[in-house]
């Protein structure tokens, strides 16, 4: 249960050396699965396993950074959040949730297409 407790805590700073671990681990595994690929290459694998530590990233920097310039707004994220959410009518919740889901896959289509 400590664990879990310390592991929570430090979630942004995990995910960063998670995806720094599977960043550098990537070329090792790539080439187990294609012998022919190369260290950093632009193949479709490598291409979307950056894409997808480049979101985990820039996740865990926006948390951080409302850690630390407005630490009020990320606790009522934390805390509150989820006791209005539940408290908005079920059309309010499906707009919400709706567009959120495609704020965040336009993200990784944007991410994609950067990369």
């Amino acid at each position: 249960m400590r664990v879990f407790r310390f592991l929570k805590s430090i979630n942004e700073e995990l995910v960063i050396v998670v995806a720094l671990a599977v960043f550098f681990l990537m070329p090792h595994v790539l080439r187990r699965i294609d012998p022919t690929a190369g260290a950093y290459d632009a193949g479709v694998l490598q291409v979307i396993s950056v894409a997808v530590i480049t979101f985990c990233a820039f996740k865990s920097f926006t948390w951080f950074i409302l850690r630390v310039i407005w630490p009020s707004i990320r606790l009522y994220f934390e805390n509150q959040f989820v006791s209005d959410f539940n408290a908005l009518t079920i059309w309010q919740k499906v707009r919400i949730s709706i567009t959120i889901y495609f704020f965040l896959f336009l993200s990784l289509v944007l991410l994609f297409k950067a990369i």
